[in-house]
């Protein structure tokens, strides 16, 4: 949680839990539960965000999505929906990778000093 801290300016409902000594961000307060990072004038040009996800399984995380948005400004650049779910009987660790893509301008992420957004 200390290295999301200075990038974390929202959080309604989200917190840090280990379950089976694996550490996550959770839903604490389950549907509708919501956090925004905002990263200020990026040093490098971003291209592209990489989430590493766990899916699980049982009642509690039966139907369990994420939906992700990723902004620079005004612009929308990523939009998904990322499902924290499986039937496999373990949880496991996925690398979901989102491309960065300003249709308005075509072009593939944000330059440096761009501010980006994501909720």
């Amino acid at each position: 949680n200390n290295k999301l801290k200075p990038y974390l300016t929202s959080n309604s409902g989200w917190s840090a839990e280990a379950d089976n000594n694996k550490l996550g961000w959770v839903p604490s307060s389950g549907l509708g539960s919501k956090f925004t990072l905002e990263f200020k004038k990026v040093a490098q040009p971003v291209h592209m965000m990489t989430w590493m996800i766990m899916r699980s399984y049982g009642e509690k995380w039966d139907g369990s999505k994420l939906k992700v948005e990723a902004w620079s400004g005004e612009k929308l650049l990523a939009r998904d929906e990322i499902v924290g779910f499986h039937d496999k009987k373990t949880s496991e660790t996925y690398n979901i990778k989102m491309k960065l893509f300003d249709q308005e301008s075509d072009s593939i992420g944000i330059p440096p000093g761009s501010d980006l957004k994501v909720t």
